[in-house]
């Protein structure tokens, strides 16, 4: 997919034309279509709040809601940032358009990264709309005025800059990162944070988890979506956690900008 070439940082550093890169991706990525795409998906979340409401037993709408967060808006959260992250480069790759985007007159690495916060952006943007359609399909408009709710909201930008930096570096690294970006948010997110011993460390899910603070039941009464979703498991502390994911995210995206600037991409033949 890549090869070496030297470092490109001769091009003048333009603030305009940096927030034309920014305004061009997230306009592509936040196609009509794909919103309305987009809002299906937070009407279903919506759907699935009240479906969950009425069968859940044993809980408040407050409970409801925090099972909900964890076991479906969290989960569009990371299909967001798989699906918008391989849109940056690898999407560009596989149309053969990769050879326009850098021929623009800017240094690569602000390229990838002004791409980059337009797909978080758009991540933010998709999520924070499930949140909210998950929150008034369990408690009405009262969610507005849940501490809880508000806090995911804020969350749900820490987890697009995880979620998506990470995705961002693996889509540098592997053709058709599609697949590989799915199967870690469904994959790996789901069963890790359940495993005995340390391994839920190495989940984003984890740290998320920890500083959403969804308070669960006492694991005897838990709900099996509590269950297999880690609910009744000991986690971090939350400011440990916030540290962590923010640690992470900048240590990968700085990792990526200088692997896009060193490595070559071209259009990929349908063979390859």
């Amino acid at each position: 997919m890549s090869q070496s070439s030297p470092l490109q940082f001769s091009s003048p550093n333009a603030p305009g034309r940096w927030w034309v890169i920014f305004a061009s991706a997230l306009s592509d990525y936040l196609r009509p279509v794909r919103i309305l795409v987009w809002q299906g998906i937070g009407l279903a979340v919506a759907g699935a709040g009240l479906v969950w409401l009425s069968i859940a037993q044993g809980m408040d709408q407050f409970q409801a809601y925090g099972e909900l967060a964890q076991f479906l808006i969290y989960k569009v959260l990371a299909l967001a940032a798989a699906i918008f992250s391989t849109m940056v480069v690898s999407q560009e790759v596989e149309q053969k358009t990769i050879v326009y985007l850098l021929t623009r007159n800017l240094p690569r690495w602000s390229i990838l990264l002004f791409r980059s916060l337009a797909a978080i952006f758009a991540v933010i943007l998709v999520s924070w709309f499930a949140c909210l359609a998950g929150g008034i399909g369990v408690m009405g408009f009262s969610a507005l005025q849940y501490s809880g709710f508000w806090r995911d909201m804020g969350i749900m930008v820490i987890g697009a800059l995880a979620y998506c930096s990470l995705f961002i570096f693996i889509s540098l690294l592997i053709n058709r990162a599609m697949a590989i970006c799915l199967l870690f948010a469904f994959g790996w997110e789901f069963i890790i944070p359940n495993l005995p011993g340390d391994l839920f460390y190495l989940s984003i899910f984890t740290y998320l988890k920890a500083m959403a603070g969804h308070a669960p039941r006492e694991a005897a009464s838990a709900s099996f979506v509590e269950q297999v979703t880690g609910a009744t498991q000991k986690v971090i502390p939350p400011g440990t956690a916030l540290f962590v994911l923010i640690a992470f995210s900048v240590v990968i995206l700085v990792i990526s900008l200088l692997w896009f600037s060193r490595f070559e991409y071209s259009p990929r033949e349908d063979g390859d």
